[in-house]
């Protein structure tokens, strides 16, 4: 891969489709004009291919993407719920590694307080009550934020490598474009599948959130879908054409395509994102100044005279 010489790239496409030009006219010619009315000809022809990458320079480098994600999948880790789902694929979408040993360790000790007198022990068991569904919420958004950066992480890996493998299928194309038939440079655009798998609407109830408190007790049967797992969908990025202006335009129209792939597949990120933002902010709506991703402070801790004994 060379993603890093895309300007150079750039450089070499328009000094061959320059020197092509000026080949396949001295071929064609019937007369002997100067070379240099060729040469005129065809850098006029071709002025400004020098930038034809000059938008695609720069893309988001997937490395740095990936640190980001590593991240997330730690915090997964320490957030995994999975005792507190109850949908198989949600489980799975949560991260697959069971129940955090320290989240699982929480409500079985407001369990054993139940039944107690005293303010202190009843307001802990409240909140030892609320600690595993609104840890399973998190981690379920958590996993739809880590599946947005593995689709990004996708997108961007396969941008660059479509960029280059199209550069050098145009620089194949120009150096034999002067043969009596120098075929198509066959290439593939594989942007369009990065992004299958995503999952656009985590947590769903179908009835009322409020009535569970969380987003985490998901109906059996809802369905939410297994973890991001990109397809090898593929455009066709075939280079073709007989005279070096044909193959560079051939260029231009596989770049446009490209261009609209990234922006479907950057649209399904928006997407899945917009729509988690929606179902957090509906529940929000159903039990208001309850959130089912932030711990509600324990009274206890504001009012000690609660006591602390039975």
């Amino acid at each position: 891969m060379s993603y890093e010489e895309l300007k150079a790239h750039a450089d070499e496409i328009k000094q061959l489709a320059v020197d092509q030009t000026v080949n396949q006219l001295i071929q064609g010619s019937m007369g002997s004009p100067p070379i240099g009315t060729y040469q005129d000809l065809a850098e006029q022809q071709f002025a400004g291919t020098e930038g034809i990458f000059d938008e695609w320079i720069g893309l988001p480098d997937p490395a740095s993407l990936q640190s980001g994600l590593d991240d997330l999948s730690s915090a997964m880790e320490y957030l995994s719920a999975e005792s507190y789902l109850t949908d198989d694929n949600a489980k799975q979408y949560a991260g697959g590694g069971g129940t955090s040993f320290n989240i699982s360790q929480i409500e079985p000790t407001g369990a054993f307080m139940q039944g107690w007198q005293s303010g202190t022990s009843t307001s802990y068991a409240n909140f030892a009550s609320l600690f595993g569904p609104v840890t399973a919420n998190l981690s379920m958004c958590v996993s739809v934020l880590k599946g947005a950066q593995e689709a990004e992480v996708e997108i961007w890996k396969r941008a660059r490598e479509d960029v280059d493998d199209l550069a050098h299928a145009t620089i194949d194309a120009l150096k034999n474009c002067l043969d009596k038939d120098p075929g198509d440079v066959a290439t593939v655009l594989a942007v369009v599948g990065a992004v299958s798998g995503i999952v656009a609407v985590p947590f769903t109830a179908g009835g009322s959130l409020a009535a569970s408190y969380t987003f985490a007790a998901i109906a059996a049967g809802t369905g939410i879908g297994g973890a991001f797992v990109p397809t090898e969908e593929e455009h066709d990025g075939t280079i073709s054409g007989d005279t070096p202006a044909e193959i560079v335009s051939s260029l231009t129209d596989n770049l446009k395509k490209l261009n609209t792939d990234i922006t479907d597949k950057e649209g399904d990120v928006k997407s899945a994102l917009t729509q988690t933002i929606s179902d957090y902010r509906g529940a929000l709506a159903l039990e208001p100044g309850v959130s089912p991703v932030k711990m509600p402070r324990p009274s206890v801790a504001d009012n000690p005279s609660l006591g602390d004994h039975d």
